[in-house]
């Protein structure tokens, strides 16, 4: 079961080798996409990516970024700055005459780097020293990229803070940065901070991107011992400037990047320059692009797999464009901006699925008959490494146009992709969809599924800069050797971070002795060595009866539902089975309402128990047919009109969801509901 180094010797896997697609299992030539040492087992052993042999990647050895010279994001950018002088670097929509918006204008990478230049002089020449951090709070445009290459300049680690307020006081005050930039969107909540943590005198400098039209928000800040600027400002401060660079090292810290906090406060995970580059190496083994590619930038730049995707393109000269910060008019931007690749997290792409479907819904037989005989055909040409020109043509053509007709691959993560969501987007909207998992703690990437292969379900193998293993967890019955191999995720590599900042103790628990750090993952190996996740450490609870619940999976499960937009599942250790509060989806709650004759807006349908009752069917349906067990079921729902959100607290960044905190908003409605069914 499965691959070693002596039935797939690892030095001859050549170029050819490793670019052919690797099918399913029952394909007499299976490809593995990860391998073990001669004589490890399976279950338990290294494995590790077959491009590499002791972690050590020995394919493609011929890149640019294995050499000395680009081993930091410093040395990154001058070389991308040397290079592609007049290539497109950065790009916003203008704005029209009539204030909407226009099309992407850009800046080159030669303009790129004056600007960040003039920045990290200005920024020394207003005290900041080499080394110290600063903080950047904004949602994602120029100007955020900009100042995080002017840190570069001069070794300043960056601290991204996302766009909503919660835990920015206790970032400020524990990071220790001595400036911050941000918007005029966060500018009151950056004074609040600074009012918060008044008796913690780090903070010197506040920077704002735009123009600040109020003298009192000056003499605001000046109270708090903070000095209040802007970016033009810096700008006239450093223009003309010849101040040498603090050249940074790959050991040094470039990020610090904090959790989503789902418990206790945020801790500050320290990501240095060798951790990116061994990571942006990593995927130049899955993912090809060039100077002529265009990336949108959307998933928030205060999550390292965005500033990871940017390091990326930089390294080749690829222009970045960024959306207008409003995810509602996301398609809007790509379509304008016509992006040659596209990185997303599965809900974003759970949403086009269902824009998709419903299309083909509405559509009339005979559009819906031709769309299903050339969804078979072409999904059975990709299975055999082929296509079909003329059902792309006349069917999938206008789908490809909802990315702007140029993708030629997408890349999710985050979040596991659901396996139809997958097939269905594989064939309608672009064949090369490569899943992937990783975690802040290791830089974003851990594995990723190669471009050719066709298996759903999983998130591919080991990148080559690491190693994963699995460890048994038996009070969850999850053990190696078991058939398939299934234990939490530990890795060790170039890319796992350097500790939680000034948090030694949470540094130890994370880290075994052997210097393998433990996600809190489950996964299993699959036959072709592709790493699956199949369950969370802390979303297990027990309920009375003494059975253990994963709520993850549930809601993974429960959420296929078509009227359910989100669900938390939830419940009591001393009751015997879970409850949820469930989101229902707008649009169709609308219509529903609309075809039974009812009165009312969205918040009056959610309070109907007629819609209640609506939901518990289909969350019944769905549990027969996903095989669920007994106690799996949820007999009792809370509906809840709002949704989910970063801004209410219930969303990261990346837009999973933050349990606890949903758990503690909804724990007297949770307490009620079991109260109101008595008893068990």
């Amino acid at each position: 079961m499965g691959g070693t180094l002596s039935s797939i010797p690892s030095t001859s896997l050549n170029e050819d080798e490793m670019n052919e697609c690797y099918p399913d299992p029952s394909y007499p030539k299976l490809k593995f996409q990860s391998i073990v040492q001669n004589g490890d087992d399976w279950g338990s052993g290294v494995h590790r990516s077959p491009a590499s042999v002791n972690g050590v990647p020995i394919w493609p050895t011929h890149l640019a970024s294995y050499a000395p010279e680009r081993s930091t994001l410093y040395h990154n950018f001058q070389m991308a700055l040397a290079a592609y002088p007049e290539k497109n670097f950065l790009g916003q929509r203008s704005i029209l005459p009539d204030n909407s918006s226009g099309p992407y204008r850009y800046i080159t990478y030669a303009e790129g780097g004056k600007i960040a230049d003039e920045i990290g002089a200005g920024l020394l020449c207003l005290g900041v020293e080499p080394r110290q951090r600063v903080g950047i709070y904004s949602k994602n445009r120029i100007e955020w990229t900009l100042a995080e290459t002017a840190c570069n300049l001069h070794s300043n680690p960056t601290v991204a803070l996302y766009d909503s307020f919660k835990d920015i006081d206790y970032i400020i005050q524990h990071s220790e940065m001595v400036a911050i930039f941000f918007g005029e969107d966060q500018i009151q909540d950056v004074l609040l901070a600074c009012q918060k943590t008044i008796d913690h005198p780090h903070l010197q400098l506040a920077i704002c991107f735009d123009d600040i039209a109020s003298s009192r928000l000056r003499a605001d800040f000046a109270r708090v011992n903070v000095h209040l600027t802007t970016l033009a400002d810096i700008l006239l401060l450093g223009e003309g400037s010849e101040i040498p660079h603090t050249i940074p090292a790959a050991e040094d810290v470039a990020i610090v990047m904090y959790t989503s906090g789902s418990t206790g406060d945020p801790k500050g995970v320290e990501i240095t320059h060798g951790n990116i580059m061994a990571s942006l190496r990593a995927l130049e083994l899955n993912l090809e692009i060039s100077c002529d590619d265009v990336h949108i930038s959307f998933l928030p730049l205060a999550h390292v797999f965005e500033r990871l995707v940017q390091a990326f393109c930089i390294h080749y000269g690829a222009a970045v464009g960024f959306y207008e910060g409003h995810i509602p008019n996301l398609i809007a931007d790509i379509q304008e901006l016509r992006p040659t690749f596209l990185i997303a997290v599965p809900r974003v792409l759970n949403r086009i699925h269902d824009k998709i479907q419903q299309g083909i819904s509405a559509a009339s037989f005979p559009k819906r008959f031709l769309f299903n005989i050339a969804f078979r055909l072409r999904e059975q040409a990709l299975l055999a490494g082929l296509d079909t020109p003329l059902c792309n043509r006349v069917v999938f053509s206008k789908f490809r146009e909802i990315l702007g007709g140029r993708v030629r691959f997408i890349v999710s993560g985050s979040a596991p992709l659901d396996q139809e969501v997958h097939r269905f987007l594989r064939v309608c909207l672009c064949p090369c969809i490569m899943t992937g998992y990783g975690l802040t703690e290791t830089t974003a990437g851990l594995t990723c599924a190669h471009p050719k292969s066709v298996t759903l379900g999983h998130c591919g193998g080991p990148l080559p800069v690491c190693e994963v293993k699995l460890i048994s967890v038996p009070e969850m019955s999850y053990e190696t050797d078991s058939d398939p191999p299934r234990g939490e995720i530990h890795v060790r590599g170039n890319n796992v971070f350097k500790g939680y900042l000034k948090d030694e103790y949470q540094t130890m628990r994370v880290f075994d002795r052997d210097g393998w750090f433990c996600t809190g993952d489950i996964g299993e190996w699959n036959r072709d060595g592709t790493l699956s996740i199949i369950d969370r450490k802390k979303s297990i609870f027990k309920l009375s009866q003494g059975e253990y619940l994963c709520a993850e999976m549930l809601e993974s499960m429960y959420s296929k539902c078509p009227f359910i937009a989100q669900i938390l599942i939830t419940g009591d250790s001393s009751r015997s089975y879970p409850v949820a509060v469930v989101v229902p989806d707008e649009e169709l709650v609308i219509e529903w309402a609309r075809y039974n004759n009812k009165v009312g807006d969205f918040n009056t349908f959610c309070a109907a128990p007629e819609l209640r009752d609506l939901l518990l069917l289909q969350l019944d349906a769905m549990h027969k047919e996903g095989g669920l067990k007994g106690f799996e079921r949820v007999p009792r729902i809370i509906v809840e009109s709002q949704l989910f959100t970063i801004d209410n607290g219930l969303l990261t960044p990346t837009l999973k969801l933050k349990r606890i905190p949903a758990a503690m908003k909804y724990r007297d409605a949770v307490a009620e509901l079991y109260e109101q069914n008595g008893g068990d």
